[in-house]
């Protein structure tokens, strides 16, 4: 079959098809041609069979080697043979090299062979086999002027037309039907083809085949028999025949075994570490030609129902109260936080750091971390007291700690080339030391993750758990996280493929978390709940356990902030008050260690915990509900009061068993009375020494039985009084309305006898009554009273004159011992104003004074008050003073005493409530990263509470959910460093 072509002159490119034993004309099918331009014009699909360079220069492009052609009309050994490409060869008119353009494709197109005259040229393609399927590529090529009008055609349907100038190839495809196959080029000048290609395209089928499983509906331990039986392929010989029950929890490929007519059997045995549900088992069966196919084969695992840990494991874990968190991984580099600092490269992931996505995600490449040392990990933690330790095998940024086969990044394949995980089991199993593993079930990493494909995400998840669960011994925790996002984590098989794993293991809550449920709550399958960087409420029917930092972030941080050791131990001592646990997060360096300040901090708890951690071990909360600054544990029939700091005494709501003694564990001693209404503790001074003061109660029962009970009243010994300057007693207003009267005495309406009740500028001061609105007065250290004779003959200006006057007429008076004023039954943090009289206007008292201190704390510019300021002839000449002081009250009562320098008295006193009424309002205001919420100075004493939940409704009103802050209620103001988490959190104060 002839075709005509057009010839431009100098250089074309062809693509053939020939079949058949004799040259044939089997169709090519060619796409339309293209103008040469880049080395990526040369094909590269299907296998090379031969491609020849007419220009017999021998090049390589794009990665295919074209030999040298040797001769116009047959090329390589008669792979190619001409028939009208009479001219010769011809070089030196190919295209200059450019950008995309090489040397060695210029070279390809600066020859080819020609014709001498116009007309057709015929090709042959030899050594073909018959029914294979070829792609054939010819080039045409001639940069001269002439090459401008020169063309040429190839044979077969929509033959394509070539230009020479600049050159083009084409391309076709065939199926050979004879051993050599011709086409025909048509030319408008002379005939010419510069370089040729041939490539085998044929496509193979592979094997195709079916399987079952018998039975097909299965459980855990359960046998079935795998039948699979091939159904064609272009190979009759099978080679291999192999099924993945990864998802039985059958690590490793079985092989089937040949069982005649190419069927192929064995048997499975169903695993821990299934996942459960419809699954589809995958059995791959390889030909004699190495060609690949594949049977699905369904099987059915009854998800069993929901369960927990065993009792006796949740109730060892909650006796160690103490555990290490470490916070690990190439992160460190940077010295940034983990996984939070990676720059977002998925929407539906709420991390947006500083650090681009390709710089952290190899920051691996360069994670040589020599000195790491499992044992001494260990050590560090032992030495604290811990008693476990949960490790980030895999955080949210996806890089594993461990030599994993689901994913190549891991710490395997960075310079370190250790398994952390293997190591570190390895050393806590030979220490005793129970251990867990932190698991971020999201993936930042993976862009699969909450995407259309994330149930092959979920796969690869659950794989890498299967790794985690299976290869490092017993593992006692779980610890799965949450970044606030959807959840997508096939929960249910989750939970039970772990716990098919490690049927003993402790998990947490946050694998079942999401947008509508709270951060507190614990699903069916989980064991506990997780606070994270507060204190948990008390709650002793779900366990819990606070996670916090030591320092401001959980990865190591450089020269970081450290909490110091007396807020670890109150720590500590509120978690396991509130029948909680703490995991206190340490994150080693870069290197691979603990710096030595971080292991000589928390060292400073394991040397508590060896001389009292009776009080925290084995214990349970209760049965008093812990305060910001005390917290009460129980075992058997002793109940452990730890004062943080340590108080003068508390009062605690009454017990219904009898105490039998009290020690302090910590240093000093205690006094204890029980009452039927409560039980009062009272320090001696050299247990105020220490942090914490702990106090052992014997009981003469259980205190396992006791119900729990509200926390009590703390009172400090220190009260600071902020005195003003004296004044002359001069009129009535001078009497203070400030605030609320708490009580207004005056020794001259005593019950000796005297003056009435006086009311001045409102006030009315009272002489026969000790108590008034829940405070008590006393007045000790005087040896005498003088009703009415101090003042007899003093008058005073302005209104209530008279009554100011017999107000001031008496006093309780004594030696040069103090005149002690005590009150009683204060309010706790109320901010109080004290005003004090002092006057005598009898002869000669000008060169008397007194000073007025407390009698515990401290005083600011204590007062010293004239008993008279005049010439000491004439008592008219002077007046006595007054003074006022403020004070909050840190105890039910404080004490004053006036100190004369001849003798000592009172003429009268009141006490007002400066203390606003109302909740106080809260403001937060921002310096740096940090935010402080504060509240106005006069509500000293209220507590800050925290509350960090994802509840869609916002705040939860159940008590046991809000955390008390430590240390808040002697302040008023609160600074909250960041955390690099996203949970939401709510504050609100209340009182005590």
């Amino acid at each position: 079959m002839a075709i005509a072509c057009r010839f431009g002159w100098f250089g074309v490119v062809l693509v053939c098809l020939i079949s058949g034993g004799h040259a044939s004309a089997a169709n090519i099918n060619w796409q339309a041609p293209s103008t040469v331009g880049r080395d990526s014009d040369v094909a590269t699909n299907g296998s090379l069979v031969y491609a020849y360079d007419q220009s017999n220069v021998g090049v390589v492009v794009n990665g295919v080697v074209f030999a040298a052609a040797g001769s116009q009309y047959a090329l390589g050994g008669g792979d190619v043979t001409f028939f009208g490409l009479n001219g010769g060869v011809y070089d030196g008119f190919g295209p200059p090299a450019s950008s995309g353009f090489s040397a060695g494709y210029s070279n390809l197109l600066t020859g080819g062979a020609w014709s001498a005259a116009a007309g057709n040229a015929t090709l042959t393609l030899n050594n073909l086999t018959p029914g294979r399927s070829y792609l054939l590529q010819c080039w045409v090529a001639d940069y001269r002027s002439y090459g401008l009008t020169r063309e040429e055609s190839f044979s077969g349907p929509s033959p394509p037309t070539l230009g020479f100038n600049p050159g083009h190839y084409a391309i076709g495809s065939f199926t050979a039907d004879a051993a050599s196959q011709s086409f025909t080029v048509a030319a408008n000048a002379s005939a010419q083809i510069n370089a040729i290609q041939v490539r085998d395209i044929t496509t193979v089928k592979g094997p195709s085949a079916g399987g079952s499983a018998s039975p097909s509906n299965l459980a855990i331990g359960q046998t079935a028999l795998v039948t699979v039986t091939v159904t064609n392929g272009a190979s009759p010989i099978i080679t291999n025949v192999s099924l993945d029950a990864s998802q039985l929890g059958v690590g490793t490929p079985i092989t089937l075994n040949a069982a005649g007519s190419n069927v192929f059997t064995n048997t499975l045995t169903v695993a821990r570490g299934t996942v459960y549900g419809s699954q589809m088992l995958t059995a791959t069966v390889v030909d004699g030609g190495g060609q690949p196919g594949q049977a699905e084969i369904p099987v059915y695992l009854l998800t069993p129902a929901p369960y927990k840990a065993p009792a006796a494991d949740l109730e060892t874990w909650r006796s160690n109260r103490f555990g290490m968190f470490i916070h690990w991984g190439p992160v460190t580099l940077t010295g940034l936080e983990l996984s939070w600092s990676r720059a977002n490269s998925n929407p539906q992931c709420p991390n947006n750091g500083p650090t681009p996505v390709d710089v952290y995600d190899t920051l691996y490449t360069q994670f040589n971390p020599t000195n790491f040392n499992a044992s001494n990990w260990v050590a560090v933690a032992q030495a604290a007291g811990m008693k476990y330790m949960v490790l980030t095998a895999k955080h949210c940024d996806a890089f594993l700690l461990w030599n994993s086969r689901v994913s190549a990044y891991n710490l395997m394949n960075s310079p370190v080339h250790r398994d952390a995980c293997a190591e570190l089991a390895a050393a806590a199993h030979a220490a005793g030391m129970k251990l867990g593993w932190y698991f971020s079930p999201c993936d930042w990493k993976d862009p699969r993750f909450r995407t259309a494909n994330n149930g092959a995400f979920v796969k690869s998840m659950q794989a890498e758990l299967r790794e985690l669960l299976s290869n490092y011994g017993k593992i006692d925790l779980l610890w799965f996280d949450w970044d606030g996002g959807t959840n997508c984590y096939d929960v249910t098989n989750t939970y039970a493929m772990c716990r098919s794993l490690q049927p003993d293991i402790l998990i947490d809550n946050r694998l079942d978390l999401n947008a509508d449920t709270s951060a507190l709550s614990v699903g069916p399958w989980a064991d506990y709940y997780t606070p994270e960087q507060s204190i948990g409420g008390f709650n002793n029917q779900q366990p819990w356990e606070t996670c916090m930092t030591l320092g401001t972030q959980w990865a190591w941080k450089p020269d970081d902030t450290l909490k110091p050791l007396s807020q670890c131990l109150s720590t500590l001592l509120l978690c396991a008050g509130g029948d909680g646990n703490l995991l206190l997060d340490l994150g080693p360096t870069a290197t691979g260690e603990f710096e030595q300040r971080y292991s000589d901090e928390i060292a400073g708890l394991g040397a508590w915990l060896a001389q009292h951690g009776e009080s925290v071990y084995g214990t349970r909360g209760g049965p008093y509900q812990p305060a910001s600054n005390f917290a009460s544990t129980r075992r058997d029939d002793f109940i452990y009061i730890h004062l943080l700091p340590p108080q003068t005494y508390a009062t605690l709501p009454a017990l219904p068993t009898n105490i039998l003694s009290a020690t302090v564990l910590t240093g000093g001693s205690v006094t204890f009375t029980q009452t039927t209404t409560s039980v009062l503790l009272q320090l001696s001074t050299d247990a105020l020494t220490n942090s914490v003061a702990t106090v052992k109660l014997t009981l003469a029962g259980s205190a396992m039985n006791i119900p729990v009970l509200s926390s009590g009243q703390l009172y400090a010994s220190a009260v600071t009084n902020l005195w003003q300057a004296p004044r002359p007693i001069n009129n009535g207003s001078e009497v203070s309305t400030q605030g609320t009267l708490v009580i207004a005495r005056q020794a001259t309406g005593s019950a000796s006898g005297g003056n009435a009740d006086q009311t001045v500028n409102g006030v009315t001061f009272l002489g026969n009554a000790n108590t008034e609105n829940g405070v008590t007065f006393s007045v000790a250290g005087q040896t005498g009273y003088h009703p009415t004779t101090f003042i007899s003959t003093k008058t005073f200006s302005g209104t209530n004159a008279v009554a100011y006057a017999a107000m001031l007429a008496g006093a309780w008076y004594g030696s040069t011992a103090p005149v002690t004023l005590g009150l009683e039954g204060l309010t706790l943090g109320h901010q109080y104003l004290i005003q004090i009289w002092v006057a005598d206007f009898r002869q000669l008292t000008n060169s008397r004074s007194e000073t007025i201190t407390g009698t515990s704390g401290s005083d600011v510019n204590p007062p010293t008050l004239l008993y008279l300021t005049g010439d000491g002839v004439n008592s008219a000449s002077g007046t006595g003073q007054y003074v006022i002081g403020t004070f909050t009250a840190t105890g039910p009562n404080v004490t004053f005493n006036l100190t004369g320098n001849q003798s000592s008295q009172l003429n009268a006193f009141q006490l007002r409530d400066l203390t606003p009424s109302g909740r106080p309002n809260l403001t937060c205001s921002s310096s740096g990263t940090n935010l402080t919420l504060s509240w106005p100075l006069p509500y000293l004493g209220w507590t800050l509470l925290m509350q960090t939940n994802r509840l869609p409704q916002g705040i939860s009103t159940n008590a046991q959910d809000w955390m008390r802050l430590l240390g808040t209620s002697a302040t008023n103001h609160f600074t909250i460093p960041p955390t690099g988490g996203k949970s939401m959190e709510y504050y609100r104060l209340t009182y005590p």
